[in-house]
This record gives C-alpha cells, sequence and structure tokens, in this order.
C-alpha cells in the first residue's frame, strides 16, 4: 500500500511539474500593461518597448530592453527562437538563460553599461510560471540593482502568461453535469422564451437563441455557493453574467464575438490587427497610421446579436450614438445561416482592473455590459464612458491617475483623461 501511495505521489508530481512546464513551451512576449523593471541609477527599463521588445521561450531569452538614460540591453545573442541555450563564455554567446520553471540565470548587455547579472550572489530574477510575473533582482556592477516588481510602488514585468491580460479558457460545463444544472434553473426554465444552452465541445462556447436574438458566451468562473443565495441572472461588477444554479452553482459568462475569425479577417483588410484579451476586451491596433503615430481601440463585443433585417455585406460599420453624443458606435455586421446579424462593439477601459482599483478609492465601481461605469461616491451617483481610441506612450507613471481636459464631447460637462500606470492614455466620457 504504502508502494502505490508513492507511486501516485510520484505521477501526481510529474504531472504538475509537466503543466508548469507547459507554461513556457512556446514564445511568450511581454505584457503592454506590465512590462518596466527599475533601477535607481538608471531609471525605467522596458521590456516591451516601441522598436524592440524581450521574448520569454522554454528555456532561453531574447531580444532587447530600452532604458532611456542608458540605451539598449540586449537579453542575448540568439535571435531565432526554438531551442537554445547561451554559454556564456564569450562575446558571441552570451544571454539570459530559463530553466524551464522560470528560473533565470546568464548575462546581458548594455553598451553603456556592462554585464547585467540575473542570478548575482544576493538574488535571482524569476519568472512565476502561473501568473508569468517576473520577480527579483539582476545586477549591473555600473548601475546596481534592477528590481522586477515592487508594490508600494506599483510596477512589474509580466509574459503574456498572466491569465489577466489574454482570454481565460472556457470551463466545461459538461463535467459534473454543470450545464445541465444551470439549463434546469428556475430563472431559466421560468421565462417564456425557454432558453436553451449548447456547448461546443472544441471550443467550449455556449450558445443560445432567443425569439431570432443569438448570444456566444464563454464561460469562465465556476464556483459553489456555501452560503444563502438566489437563484438568476445577473450583471456583476465587471459587466459579465452570473447564473445562479438552483443548487448555488455560480457561473460566470464573457461576450463573445458571434463570428470572431470573420471580424479580425474584415479588421486585417482594413489594416488593424486584433487579439482578445481580459474581461472582454478585444484589442484593435493600427498598422496603418500616416503620421506614424501609435494608436489602438479598446473594445467589447455585445452579448447579443440580432438579425438587421438588410443585406448588408458582412463588415464593420459605424453610427452615431449618444452616448455620449456625437460619438461613433462600431457595429459588426456578418452572416449566419443566410441571414445578417449585427453584434455592437462597446468601448471599453483599456485596463479595468487597474481603473476599477483607482476609482474603488473613492466609492462602489461597477461597469455594465456596454462599457458605462458608474461610481457611488456617498449616495452620489457618477456615469462615464470610454473613448475607443487609446494613445500608448512608454511615459512611466506607476499608478492609474484622472486629468480634467473640459468638455471634449460638447454635452456641458467636464470629461477627463484616463492616464495608465504603462502611459498609455484615454478619454473618458462623465454622462452626469
Amino acid at each position: 500500500m504504502q508502494l502505490i501511495r508513492i507511486q501516485v505521489a510520484i505521477k501526481i508530481y510529474l504531472v504538475t511539474l509537466l503543466l508548469l512546464c507547459n507554461t513556457f513551451l512556446m514564445a511568450n512576449e511581454i505584457s503592454d500593461f506590465h512590462r518596466f523593471a527599475w533601477s535607481e541609477n538608471s531609471g525605467w527599463l522596458n521590456f516591451k518597448s516601441t522598436h524592440a521588445n524581450a521574448t520569454v521561450f522554454a528555456d532561453h531569452l531574447e531580444g532587447y530592453v530600452w532604458a532611456e538614460n542608458v540605451g539598449w540591453i540586449r537579453l542575448g545573442t540568439h535571435s531565432n527562437g526554438g531551442a537554445h541555450t547561451y554559454s556564456n563564455d564569450g562575446t558571441d554567446t552570451y544571454g539570459v538563460n530559463n530553466d524551464g520553471f522560470g528560473n533565470l540565470s546568464g548575462y546581458a548587455w548594455g553598451e553603456n553599461i556592462g554585464w547585467v547579472n540575473f542570478n548575482p550572489s544576493h538574488s535571482q530574477v524569476t519568472i512565476d510560471p502561473m501568473t508569468g510575473d517576473f520577480d527579483g533582482y539582476a545586477w549591473a556592477e555600473n548601475i546596481g540593482w534592477v528590481h522586477f516588481q515592487n508594490t508600494s510602488r506599483s510596477y512589474k514585468v509580466t509574459q503574456t502568461t498572466d491569465v489577466t491580460e489574454t482570454v481565460p479558457l472556457a470551463l466545461d460545463l459538461t463535467e459534473d453535469a454543470k450545464l445541465a444544472e444551470i439549463q434546469s434553473t428556475t430563472a431559466i426554465v421560468g421565462t417564456n422564451n425557454q432558453i436553451n444552452l449548447s456547448q461546443d465541445s472544441a471550443t467550449g462556447l455556449l450558445s443560445a437563441n432567443v425569439n431570432n436574438t443569438r448570444f456566444k458566451l464563454r464561460p469562465v468562473e465556476s464556483e459553489q455557493l456555501l452560503d444563502q443565495f438566489t437563484p438568476g441572472i445577473t450583471l456583476n461588477e465587471d459587466g459579465l453574467f452570473d447564473i445562479i444554479s438552483d443548487h448555488g452553482t455560480l457561473v460566470t459568462l464573457l461576450a463573445e464575438p458571434q463570428q470572431v475569425v470573420q471580424l479580425f479577417s474584415v479588421l486585417s483588410a482594413m489594416g488593424f490587427e486584433s487579439q482578445q484579451q481580459n474581461y472582454g476586451l478585444i484589442k484593435i491596433e493600427s498598422t496603418l497610421n500616416e503620421d506614424g503615430s501609435n494608436i489602438w481601440y479598446a473594445v467589447r463585443p455585445a452579448f447579443n446579436s440580432d438579425p438587421t433585417g438588410t443585406q448588408s455585406v458582412q463588415a464593420l460599420t459605424s453610427s452615431l450614438t449618444n452616448k455620449p453624443p456625437n460619438t461613433v458606435l462600431y457595429e459588426h455586421n456578418f452572416v449566419l445561416n443566410g441571414s445578417v446579424y449585427r453584434q455592437i462593439l462597446y468601448p471599453t477601459p483599456a485596463d479595468w482592473e487597474r481603473l476599477k482599483g483607482y476609482l474603488k478609492s473613492f466609492g462602489q465601481v461597477t461597469m455594465d455590459s456596454e462599457g458605462q461605469i458608474t461610481v457611488n461616491i456617498n449616495n452620489t451617483i457618477f456615469k462615464a464612458i470610454p473613448d475607443y481610441l487609446v494613445s500608448p506612450s512608454d511615459n512611466r507613471l506607476g499608478q492609474v491617475e484622472l486629468m480634467a481636459i473640459g468638455d471634449k464631447n460638447g454635452d456641458q460637462i467636464a470629461d477627463y483623461k484616463i492616464i495608465y500606470p504603462n502611459g498609455d492614455t484615454q478619454i473618458l466620457y462623465l454622462l452626469e
């Protein structure tokens, strides 16, 4: 019996190691939102700058880091991806190695500062395999310690395995009959529409069709409520659907683009690159800016898609809306089973988690499914909605800031500029 337990323990340990290693099997870029390390003697070190960036592989790092005060720092002489280990025994073999579990070692090189040791005597730079967060200190003889994570002066470097930066995997609700449990919830069965949910076995996405209105949802969180609960369907503070079954199973659902491949193809044809990220955010980056400026758009899809009643082609269209006044609202028109449907793409904060944390210092904060933000400060309600446009910047601030910028949409109410920790800016239109 003891031998069996030992064998089982070894198997569990090996499976755990395999899962941890899988985090690093592919190349991972650095997060747009968490890309700065700090040196007391040389300032900010940007691991994802405008013209170059660092890349994390299973066994090594590649690319460049930009420091405003000391210039470029190269993470290794290798630049072709794949499996590689730096021997660090010559000017053409230096670089930062990764042991597969996020423990870094070896040397980076800066023309103006010399060698940067990622595993010095009194510290080591590490990457958390579950979150992608860098931590620890590197040492450079000419600039001292380089710190990769801090809380009181908030900053860190994170690779894009961070679950807060990428769209989470869909939960399999067929396990433990959770889908059937949700389907039989009183709040769903009691409707006249008789909503029927089905889960795609390949993608894990839920689909429903109610009176010709289509829903596509990504189940992202599930927990069993043990205290008192009320079965039903509600929006949580992040603008996501929560379904609580009669037996207390809570499932959180994220809005999903109805035809994501088609949407991204349309955007690509227009000169945009797109990717899905956290809280339903779709990041749409411009690649054809005539003035050379770097901009992107932050949108989130509506939960529902309705038939347009027209025969318009598959495209991204726009129309004026009064929320906020004189602002363009974007819609994706797509063809499904011979009918044309419309899914609205609402503006959303570029970094909702950080903005929400900042606003919560003033009062209760919620965001609805259309991106409208409500802040309750001592029973005084403020409502606002962000602009689509986000302007990137390398001017690191360390925390979210709001700056009054006057009335930008002609509604006689002063608006604000959101300045995110990485320097990116976005207008926040105050509605009331």
